[in-house]
């Protein structure tokens, strides 16, 4: 089962295809009629106004794939959408069963990830699925690739609660992503600003000593848990601490 593309709840969701499709036999029709795109006076009740435009257009687009799929099959859908500028009309393609038969899936993932920024579109699969495709074949490619995303996604004026989130995610995918190709330096100046920006938590030390252990960089794992450990200390979280001070005793003894 694919992951969920959108970060729209399915109750809102629900609300916006019942107000958008409102005297529309079809998302098709409801295009047709609206020439640009599909839009409605008023946003339905619980949305706000200012995200009602961006929210609209993102699930109208995601609903006319879907519909095009199911009534006129994948190849249809994916000639007409498969090189869209948008980046959730891609991405719904990718929950085709058979969509590997159409595509590259490494080439697609790509073109997903190069679109203009959709902040309610869920990104996270398709960063992990253009590391696992391409990172051993193309690593310079795809560090250019991620680097080129996460710049994108620094400068979107995003207003959606979870966005800033999400960025530190990309942004902790990336500096592990520097570790696996072999960009160590890199890795490190990344985490350390996402351990400085985020002084309420321990998570991207435990993040940057793990991404380091699984790449056989054991002397920065070690680094990077007594990090995370003096930052649970100072948190008053003396359990976590003394978790990872006794992973590091380990791990100092596999270096002896």
């Amino acid at each position: 089962m694919a992951p969920p593309i959108t970060f729209v709840h399915p109750d809102i969701a629900a609300k916006v295809r019942e107000a958008l499709l409102r005297g529309c036999a079809s998302w098709e029709e409801a295009f047709a009629a609206a020439l640009a795109g599909v839009t409605a006076e008023h946003p339905p009740q619980g949305v706000p106004e200012d995200v009602w435009p961006r929210l609209a257009e993102h699930v109208a687009r995601l609903e006319r794939v879907r519909e095009v799929i199911a009534r006129q099959g994948l190849p249809q859908a994916h000639a007409r959408f498969g090189a869209s500028p948008h980046a959730v009309e891609r991405a719904v393609l990718m929950e085709a069963p058979d969509v590997h038969e159409l595509i590259d899936e490494a080439d697609f993932v790509l073109g997903v990830l190069a679109c203009p920024i959709d902040e309610l579109l869920a990104y996270g699969h398709f960063l992990s699925r253009l590391v696992e495709l391409r990172a051993a074949s193309d690593p310079e490619g795809t560090v250019t690739a991620f680097e080129r995303f996460v710049a994108a996604a620094r400068q979107t004026g995003a207003s959606d609660a979870s966005w800033p989130e999400r960025l530190r995610g990309a942004e902790d995918g990336l500096a592990s992503l520097y570790v696996r190709v072999g960009r160590g330096d890199d890795a490190e100046t990344l985490f350390r600003r996402r351990f400085d920006d985020d002084s309420s938590d321990v998570a991207v030390a435990i993040t940057a000593a793990r991404a380091f252990l699984e790449h056989g960089e054991l002397a920065r794992s070690v680094s990077w848990l007594g990090v995370g450990r003096d930052r649970a200390t100072q948190l008053g979280r003396t359990e976590l601490a003394a978790r990872l001070d006794a992973k590091a005793s380990a791990l100092r003894g596999r270096m002896s």
